[in-house]
């Protein structure tokens, strides 16, 4: 094959290599970690409270889109002691833990909106 040949071979993968990634769409994941009690880190926290938040995909993370959200409670010896998936709609969420007593606790939404305004929901309280 001449240069002439190669450098086509080689454009034309490129260009559909171009076309199928074009098609793929992704999200954004996002999370947070809690540790109880509160100052504790991972290794000796007596309760680990995590949340993992997923963006609608194709679009920005901050856009108003249902965000699917994954909350998991762990013991200190790694026993998953809750394990819950959530759905919501709102712009750029995040996540916070009240710590109310021993092992309750109370976990928080924030959603902002573009505008810069700001609302929390609580969506979930328990204690272990």
């Amino acid at each position: 094959m001449g240069m002439r040949s190669t450098h086509i071979v080689w454009s034309t993968l490129l260009a559909c290599l171009s076309i199928l990634l074009a098609g793929c769409k992704s999200h954004t994941v996002t999370g947070a970690a809690f540790y109880y009690p509160e100052g504790a880190d991972h290794a000796s926290a007596q309760y680990r409270v995590f949340v993992e938040m997923h963006g609608a995909e194709g679009q920005a993370y901050v856009q108003f889109s249902t965000k699917r959200v994954y909350v998991s409670v762990f013991s200190s010896e790694g026993e998953e002691l809750l394990g819950k998936e959530y759905s919501l709609s709102g712009g750029d969420v995040s996540a916070d833990v009240e710590w109310v007593s021993d092992g309750g606790f109370v976990l928080y939404l924030l959603e902002c909106s573009g505008e810069g305004r700001c609302c929390a929901a609580c969506l979930l309280t328990g204690s272990v």
